[in-house]
């Protein structure tokens, strides 16, 4: 699902790595609960503190409407994980 990173000054850069879990094609009963982790590298000039990830569209399977909020250091990796339902 596709996110955008803010905080309270601008957009926050950043580069998808690799999927954590779940592999692309895994096929899930209806309603069952999984939990979704993606691997990210902050790819701004700043380090973040509570930045926002927040759901923009495509098909919303996100079982929380919570966003996200990450903190990573200039050029570090972070894994976000979010709850789903299938």
């Amino acid at each position: 699902a596709p996110v955008v990173a803010t905080n309270a000054v601008r957009p926050a850069a950043y580069k998808f790595v690799r999927d954590e879990s779940v592999a692309d094609g895994t096929v899930f009963a209806p309603g069952e609960r999984f939990v979704k982790s993606w691997r990210f590298r902050n790819t701004s000039t700043s380090s973040w503190s509570g930045v926002t990830l927040n759901f923009v569209g495509g098909d919303n399977i996100m079982s929380t409407t919570a966003p996200v909020q990450v903190s990573a250091g200039i050029n570090e990796e972070f894994v976000v994980s979010i709850p789903m339902m299938a």
